[in-house]
Order: structure tokens, then sequence, then C-alpha cells
């Protein structure tokens, strides 16, 4: 039976799969789930914009409950500021800025980067990214702990 199960040429049934669990003493959800994927392509759609048009945000990774994370790739027109309200307590961001500059605030701190440099804060706070006068693009991760 079980040949016949790795080959697909059988579909087993609940009562099966409740054996096969219980002799490698293992959750019979875990024979049920998706296969862990190792490494997964994303292909950006349409941003979501804010600012009149001035930032876009492109989601690559959605919230994943197991990891507490979600990464975003932003773009920033010239001087453009946007700012947003405190996350949920113990939320941490990475900013990773590829081109231009970024001044960012989080609560009484501010710190100016440049291309290539990183930074992370504590996004438990009010805190605003502020483009500089070329623009710049960065990518975010947000990790929401707790």
């Amino acid at each position: 039976m079980l040949s016949q199960i790795e080959r697909e040429a059988s579909v087993p049934t609940i009562s099966t799969l409740w054996k096969i669990a219980s002799g490698l003493q293992i959750p019979l959800s875990s024979l049920l789930q998706e296969p862990e994927r190792r490494m997964q392509k994303v292909v950006p759609n349409r941003p979501v914009e804010a600012e009149e048009g001035r930032m876009k945000a492109w989601l690559l990774f959605p919230f994943d409950p197991n990891t507490g994370t979600e990464i975003w790739r932003v773009s920033l027109e010239p001087g453009c500021v946007h700012s947003s309200p405190p996350h949920a307590g113990g939320t941490e961001e990475t900013i990773l800025l590829e081109q231009g500059t970024l001044v960012m605030t989080a609560g009484d701190s501010q710190e100016m980067l440049e291309d290539l440099q990183a930074l992370r804060f504590m996004a438990d706070v009010d805190h605003s990214y502020q483009a500089g006068g070329h623009g710049c693009r960065f990518m975010n991760i947000i990790q929401y702990h707790g």
C-alpha cells in the first residue's frame, strides 16, 4: 500500500493516513500540510500608493505567522514624507537603503541613511520616512514580536 501511495497510484483514506502517522509518531496534520518550500520567488505586482502617489510600496512577502515578519520594497519620490503611527508593542523595523538618502525618525530619535546603509529601530512609536532630494528606494522588514 505504501508504495502505491508513493507512486501516486492510490489515494489513501484517512484511516490509512492515521495508521502511517501513528507508526511514524507524527501528528496526522503533518501529512496533510503543503510541503515547505525551500525557495520562493516573488514577482511584485501593483504597488500600494500613499502620499498622493509619491510613495509606492510593493508587498514582497505578506505577514508570516510562523516568523512574525513581512517584507516590503518602498520607493519615495524626492522630498516625500510618510508618517506611520506606532505598531504593536515590541515591533521592529529594519530598513535596507538601496539608493538615495532617507531620514528616519522614530519617537525622539532621528538618523540619516545614505546609499547601502541600514537601520533597525523599534516601531512601536510614531515614526516617519523622509526622502532626500533625489528620492530613495529601500527594503522594509517588519518583525512583529509578542
